[in-house]
């Protein structure tokens, strides 16, 4: 049986080292985009970022913000099917610029954040509407209960990074937040306002 021919050492190592650019090369011609993108997975960078809300108490705004939470994204525009993100938000701590207001959030008549600590918004279903406009379609789970959410949302990536923002109408007696006298809307209104800031770096 006739022996193959083989490479001397010297030459493997120059295959070795044109692989890499070879392989970038079959992915501009050939392959597709999702095939050769980075990761899709993102890393958020929290100083930049914001989740909080927006109502009203007596007519008077007010807006707050969680500054405890994380979220796990995955999200390849050219590539939706696969995208994904959890988000995780303490409860137990909420900032409205008032002692009050801070103090109350959490307790068993609003959040109940001794028995419910956190709230999660799941969503495996992505649509892109044009532009730089998308929508996530997922579950919102607030004080035990859990809601079907759509989240309309901006993004603009540049340089592995991107900037996402968002907002959506929530229902807060749907969640069961407000007990007691706090079921009526006359003062605090139903619907609030969940707002999402959101600046990640792309991950190798």
């Amino acid at each position: 049986m006739k022996a193959q021919p083989t490479l001397p050492i010297s030459g493997r190592r120059k295959v070795w080292r044109a692989l890499p650019s070879a392989l970038v090369l079959i992915c501009m011609i050939v392959a597709s985009p999702s095939l050769c993108a980075a990761s899709g997975v993102w890393s958020v960078e929290h100083a930049a970022s914001r989740v909080g809300f927006v109502t009203s108490f007596g007519g008077v705004r007010v807006a707050g913000d969680f500054p405890r939470w994380d979220a796990q994204i995955r999200f390849d525009p050219r590539d939706l099917s696969r995208a994904s993100v959890v988000a995780v938000l303490d409860m137990r701590a909420v900032r409205t610029g008032n002692p009050d207001q801070e103090q109350a959030l959490p307790t068993a008549v609003f959040f109940d954040a001794t028995a419910f600590p956190q709230a999660r918004f799941e969503a495996h279903t992505f649509r892109a509407l044009g532009g730089d406009r998308y929508v996530a379609q997922g579950n919102l789970t607030l004080r035990g209960v859990t809601r079907p959410l759509t989240l309309p949302f901006t993004l603009s990536i540049s340089n592995g990074v991107a900037t996402m923002n968002g907002q959506a109408a929530i229902s807060r007696l749907a969640f069961g937040v407000g007990q007691n006298e706090w079921k009526a809307t006359d003062t605090l209104p139903d619907q609030v306002t969940a707002t999402v800031s959101i600046r990640a770096r792309l991950l190798p």
